[in-house]
């Protein structure tokens, strides 16, 4: 029995200058570890508005095509966010599950193989949920702000207390769940908030896989303007998402669409 694809969205802006190299290596790691499995890969690298003469010149480009079998750069401008771009590489990703991270692979490739094996199990979506090495690596007040959106998860909106590490950086899902994940309008960070809580409320099965943050790895600063922006954001997702019922009934009717296309399919 031939194994669903495996769609790994990759988003990028602005990457350091050393971010091919190790993509490479963890792409290349992935390829062969999924070959082994039987598991068709695709890459989808999505540029979010950056300079691509400077951060995605085709000698980079194709050193990652020459890693994996299935390597697609998708690319536009301006910068929208994080949201944004991956609600564009998933709008062009291929039938099968589809699991999204940071073009610096922050917890290595076991991970996307742990996310891949749950939505295999039957989950619908699987969240990354890090450990406690995550948290003494970041500055006190990254911490602080980092403690306090799952507190904020948790009051708000309810999530339960293996939910509320929303913004882990890693997230997976199958059908219904990239209904639910088209669904987020957020087009910055706190997209992933919107995400899990509209897949929540819709009753999807959410599973948990355990993040471990690699070795090396460098945290960017967060300036006052972001974290204003995200505050906005996170209003806005409080109106639509538990206050209002519009994403929810859309989400019910772009289900209910689905059951009658794979019941005409079939």
């Amino acid at each position: 029995m031939m194994k669903q694809p495996l769609n790994l969205i990759l988003p990028a802006y602005r990457p350091s200058s050393s971010w091919a190299e190790g993509a490479a290596k963890h792409l290349a790691a992935l390829q062969q570890s999924c070959h082994e499995a039987g598991i068709p890969l695709a890459v989808y690298l999505v540029n979010d508005g950056s300079e691509e003469d400077k951060y995605f010149p085709e000698s980079v480009l194709n050193t990652l095509r020459g890693t994996v079998e299935h390597f697609h750069f998708l690319s536009y401008f301006p910068n929208h966010g994080k949201g944004y771009s991956l609600r564009y590489g998933v709008s062009h990703a291929g039938r099968g599950f589809l699991i999204y991270t940071d073009c610096d692979f922050p917890f290595g490739c076991s991970s996307i193989l742990s996310a891949y094996q749950m939505l295999e199990a039957g989950a619908e979506v699987v969240m990354g949920k890090r450990d406690n090495v995550y948290s003494n690596r970041l500055s006190p007040f990254r911490r602080f702000l980092s403690v306090g959106l799952r507190r904020v998860n948790s009051l708000l909106f309810g999530f339960p207390l293996d939910r509320v590490d929303t913004q882990s950086g890693l997230k997976g899902f199958s059908g219904r769940g990239r209904l639910a994940f088209l669904m987020t309008q957020v087009d910055t960070f706190l997209f992933d908030t919107e995400f899990i809580l509209i897949a929540q409320r819709n009753q999807l099965n959410i599973a948990i896989v355990p993040l471990k943050l690699r070795e090396g790895l460098h945290f960017s600063r967060m300036g006052f303007k972001v974290i204003v922006r995200e505050l906005i954001a996170l209003a806005g997702v409080f109106f639509r998402c538990r206050i209002g019922s519009r994403v929810i009934r859309q989400m019910e009717k772009a289900v209910e669409q689905e059951r009658c296309r794979n019941f005409t399919e079939v």
